[in-house]
């Protein structure tokens, strides 16, 4: 008759468990390192598994609290690393009857993010100029599409390098 191992069902009892079967307590410099606190992640690992980042999607809400003031945030918010030139679209549906725009930051590293619109023909509705890295789309001339349509979004980092975050904001009713 063998004997049967039956597995602990509370992590007390796996303690219990694992501190039976150690033979040796640990020597002061290995409880040292169980004892010390993880090191903390750096804020672009936050950025590259894709969460927001809070300081550029802040960024952005203050641009919109003075270029998009009593705007709704719209469904369209793109983020996440770019690479020196490296481009990302998404696609966006614009309705008839409303206005847009498109407001992004990007990180230090980023020295010129840019954003181009197309229309459902792929045709640019308008394009960023500006040689920064806060680009807005609707503010120079708006964005009232004619009918409902799929747009498609661009985003580049025209110089530099480093995370970005884009959000569309539409007119009110």
């Amino acid at each position: 008759m063998g004997l049967a191992f039956e597995p602990p069902r509370s992590l007390g009892a796996l303690l219990l468990l694992f501190a039976a079967c150690s033979s040796q307590a640990p020597d002061s410099a290995a409880r040292h390192a169980l004892d010390a606190p993880e090191p903390s992640a750096p804020e672009e690992v936050a950025v590259a598994d894709g969460t927001a980042n809070a300081s550029l999607a802040g960024r952005v809400e203050q641009l919109a609290a003075r270029h998009a003031r009593g705007w709704d945030p719209g469904e369209l918010r793109v983020e996440g690393d770019l690479a020196d030139r490296e481009r990302r679209s998404s696609m966006a549906v614009l309705r008839y009857g409303r206005c847009y725009r498109f407001i992004g930051a990007g990180g230090p590293g980023l020295e010129d993010l840019d954003l181009v619109l197309y229309d459902s023909n792929n045709v640019p509705v308008q394009r960023d100029v500006s040689q920064d890295g806060l680009p807005i789309l609707g503010l120079q001339a708006h964005i009232c599409p004619h009918t409902t349509a799929t747009y498609r979004l661009e985003v580049s980092a025209y110089a530099g390098s480093g995370p970005f975050f884009v959000r569309s904001f539409e007119s009110p009713h």
